[in-house]
């Protein structure tokens, strides 16, 4: 159980190590939920995606402008993930007045993936690290289990 939990916070250590030793800068892209529903739409001509009601469960990704190829795999199997279930992952970049504010109001002090419903908040950063890169499917099955989980 020691040997494990070592394990764990090593490759946590080296996960956040290693997305401070990038240099090169990055352009974020916001997903918008309203435009892949109307993406949907519009492509299929069904009434199963455009029926779709907005969730009460928000997604967070806090980051740092300088990120590694793990930063970037965590936004993107989360957003995939999330859009299953009609939510957005707001990518938040917490060296910006915009991200320190709400990184402050959800008190989330670094690199961080977050789930929210009311008063309700699910860290799965560490989590996601682990799995983001070696096996995403289930990343995407621990973020939709908390969407459920959290939508009750």
């Amino acid at each position: 159980m020691m040997r494990k939990l070592i394990i764990l916070s090593v490759a946590i250590a080296t996960s956040l190590v290693a997305c401070k030793s990038t240099t090169k800068k990055t352009t974020e892209t916001k997903v918008v939920a309203k435009t892949e529903q109307a993406a949907c739409c519009s492509a299929n001509k069904t009434a199963s995606c455009c029926d779709k009601k907005e969730s009460a469960v928000k997604a967070y990704y806090f980051h740092n402008t300088r990120r590694c190829v793990t930063c970037k795999t965590v936004e993107s199997v989360a957003t995939e993930a999330l859009l299953t279930k009609n939510i957005t992952l707001q990518s938040v970049n917490l060296e910006e007045a915009e991200g320190k504010a709400l990184a402050k109001k959800l008190e989330v002090s670094g690199q961080t993936l977050l789930i929210v419903a009311g008063d309700k908040k699910e860290n799965l950063t560490n989590f996601a690290f682990l799995n983001a890169r070696s096996n995403p499917d289930l990343l995407k099955s621990k973020i939709n289990a908390t969407v459920d989980a959290l939508n009750k």
